[in-house]
């Protein structure tokens, strides 16, 4: 008789770790993701619902197509789909390609066995819609939907930490999860049991290892316009996108040497031509200090929040990738009793599966006719069937324009795949699916336009996607003080659709994007969503367009949002 055994899987933002029991010992270990480590790329490399390639093999596959790499489909959860070649597949798509490949490596780990249970962890603010994205996603993946449990990534760490360092009741303690693409803050208190509760959390989207990777590529294009002006054209140009994506890892080993070295080198190549620029520690903690201290005063206002400032702390438990800066210990330090374990991007994993409880969690579908289940499969194998957005005609007619300001960038994605900065007559309400970027471009309200007009072109992304270099003057004017990190700025994603742009319309009616305000007629209207992440959302009937603001700091900002572009009644 086989001994049942269990898995936790900590899906993040950059990377994806887990934990199983041991099949000799039945102890709580980390599970082996990839031949070098125990954490697995979340990035997934899609080019339809049965043509999904995850991991290091995604990562691979976009150095060679890097239209189709999703880096972070955790930033996925809260839209409604995600956009692949101009078409829209279901959220839990690509979350499901990597879970399943989890899953897969866990079962061949435990000689083809399935686990008993698994338990999802998930950021504390997450509201039940969005957890049930990552249930379904597994569920998808093969895991029977009984045997699914979930369990917050604050308490999962502080289960860890408490059961390491045995922690007596009543002890209060504060989780700074780091990660690569979020930081999330939770205070919290322990009970007799052995289990905490939550006084105070909050988080920022926007804050993370990411905002490091950007801040240093802001350095290595100062030192390249110095020392080398062409190289930096080259790496701009469209025609790089590879050379980009090499730059980019570069950047981030980098960054990970300096937690340990007092210098490292960054190589940058394109058009025949390479530079290999030396960065030191200090010039490193220069460089990011901004966001650290963006990260501090977050935790600040969670320890208000929890009612704990001018109070001792137990522990400050750091956890995720970026928590091993020592910059980040040393800002931190005054605050309270730092501790780390030795691997803190496995911290929550193993964390999980120490506190599993099994749960009877029944998951929502939003997809009733199911047409993608059978499709839903982790590999890259090229395929003769129908492409999957000619299955889906309504849909596939959609021409769509994603502007995404997240670390001084703005992303364009259009079906057509036209790159363009300068913009074209409006397009007719027809909305044709050979519709270009700039067409949708001039579509969006005069403010919201010219909000990204000092960027500079580049490609690099998903989907047929234009990105274009932005600093922070995009992010000046229209969002000035009114987005949560003024150095990034918001993220807006736009199209040009008559049947999507009615869905959407109705859902806003129906209260699905938060409170709905009508337009000065029946055809348009606008949603604000969120409470510490705001979101504006707008459609019109008329025009076919609909577009969201998200990362504004709060109500009052969204509403002097919309009162600029001139779309409240």
């Amino acid at each position: 008789m086989t001994t049942p055994w269990h898995l936790s899987i900590d899906f993040g933002t950059s990377n994806t770790a887990a934990a199983h029991t041991a099949p000799v010992s039945g102890a709580v270990e980390t599970l082996a993701l990839s031949h070098a480590g125990n954490l697995m790329p979340s990035g997934v490399h899609m080019t339809g619902p049965d043509r999904i390639a995850v991991g290091d093999h995604a990562a691979n596959e976009a150095h060679r197509d890097p239209w189709h790499f999703i880096p972070s489909p955790k930033r996925l959860v809260g839209q409604p789909s995600v956009i692949i070649d101009g078409s829209p597949a279901p959220t839990w798509l690509p979350i499901s390609a990597v879970m399943r490949q989890v899953i897969t490596r866990a079962t061949n780990a435990h000689a083809g066995q399935p686990p008993a249970s698994v338990v999802l962890t998930h950021p504390e603010a997450w509201t039940p819609a969005q957890v049930n994205v990552l249930i379904e996603a597994t569920t998808r993946a093969g895991v029977a939907s009984d045997t699914i449990s979930t369990i917050s990534e604050p308490r999962a760490a502080a289960a860890y930490y408490a059961g390491a360092q045995h922690l007596p009741a009543n002890s209060t303690v504060c989780v700074f999860d780091f990660g690569g693409g979020t930081l999330d803050v939770a205070v919290l208190r322990s009970a007799p049991d052995g289990s905490f509760d939550v006084t105070a959390a909050r988080g920022d989207n926007s804050l993370g290892g990411k905002n490091f990777d950007a801040a240093v590529r802001r350095w290595v294009d100062g030192q390249l316009a110095a020392r080398n002006p062409a190289l930096l054209s080259a790496l701009n140009s469209d025609q790089h996108a590879s050379a980009q994506i090499a730059l980019d890892e570069s950047i981030q080993r980098a960054k990970e040497l300096l937690s340990d070295t007092p210098s490292a080198t960054i190589t940058a190549a394109a058009a025949g031509q390479q530079e290999t620029l030396q960065i030191t520690r200090s010039e490193f903690d220069e460089i990011i200090r901004p966001a650290v201290e963006s990260g501090r005063d977050l935790l600040l206002a969670t320890l208000a929040d929890a009612d704990q400032t001018g109070r001792t702390l137990d522990a400050l438990y750091l956890t995720g990738g970026s928590s091993r800066i020592p910059l980040i210990h040393e800002v931190l330090q005054p605050i309270g009793p730092v501790a780390t374990l030795d691997d803190p991007k496995t911290v929550v994993a193993r964390g999980a599966l120490r506190r599993f409880r099994p749960a009877n969690v029944a998951p929502v579908f939003t997809d009733s006719t199911d047409r993608w289940s059978a499709t839903n499969r982790t590999t890259a194998t090229e395929t003769t069937a129908t492409p999957w957005f000619r299955r889906t005609p309504v849909l596939a007619t959609a021409a769509v324009l994603v502007v995404a300001v997240t670390v001084g960038t703005v992303v364009l994605f259009s079906s057509s795949g036209n790159k363009t900065t300068t913009a074209a007559p409006p397009p007719s309400s027809a909305s044709p699916r050979s519709a270009t970027a700039e067409q949708i471009l001039a579509a969006l309200p005069e403010k919201l336009r010219l909000a990204t007009r000092r960027c500079q072109l580049s490609t690099t992304g998903i989907a047929k996607v234009a990105q274009l270099q932005c600093g922070s003057s995009a992010t000046l004017g229209l969002f000035a003080n009114r987005t949560l990190d003024e150095s990034s700025g918001p993220t807006v994603l736009a199209s040009l659709d008559d049947a999507n742009t009615r869905t959407r319309l109705q859902d806003m009616t129906d209260g699905i994007f938060g409170t709905y305000t009508p337009g000065s007629d029946d055809n348009s209207g606008s949603s604000i969503q969120g409470t510490s992440y705001i979101t504006v959302y707008y459609a019109n009937r008329s025009t076919g367009l609909t577009f969201s603001v998200g990362g504004l700091k709060d109500e009052a900002s969204a509403r002097a949002v919309l009162t600029e572009l001139g779309l409240n009644p």
